[in-house]
Parts: structure tokens; sequence; C-alpha cells
């Protein structure tokens, strides 16, 4: 899931993401984008994805919502 502003370039120093793995084994990963997607190729978001490690646990239904947004079940 990506959630992101509509309005100017990413800001990836202001973004996060949360990765998680169920025990079913099933990757989470929600990606919460300071600015929009302007300016930031799909290479540049993988890369920025894959930055930050992968927890077991499940995902709280908190950490889900507002925004444009795609989820991304791997």
């Amino acid at each position: 899931m990506v959630i992101q502003s509509v309005y100017g370039p990413a800001n990836l120093a202001n973004s996060t993401c949360t990765r998680r793995i169920d025990a079913k084994g099933a990757l989470t990963e929600i990606v919460h984008l300071d600015g929009g997607r302007e300016g930031l190729s799909d290479g540049d978001l993988e890369a920025f994805i894959a930055s930050f490690p992968v927890e077991a646990g499940r995902m709280r239904a908190a950490a889900i919502g507002g925004g444009d947004s795609a989820e991304r079940n791997t």
C-alpha cells in the first residue's frame, strides 16, 4: 500500500515504510510518501522500500488508511 500526498515531489527523507511478514509468509508493505510520485521512478521506490527491514507479526489496522493508495502484497 502506498499512501501519498497529492502535491509536490516525493521527499524520501520524510517518508517511511513498514514491512511485515505474517505466519503464512505473506509480505505486506505500507509506504507513507511525503509528497507524490512525481519524479520518483519505480526503481527508486523499490530501492526505498527494500531499505527497510522486514518485521515478523501482524499488521495493525490503524497503520492502514487515508490518501491515494495501492495495496502491495508480495
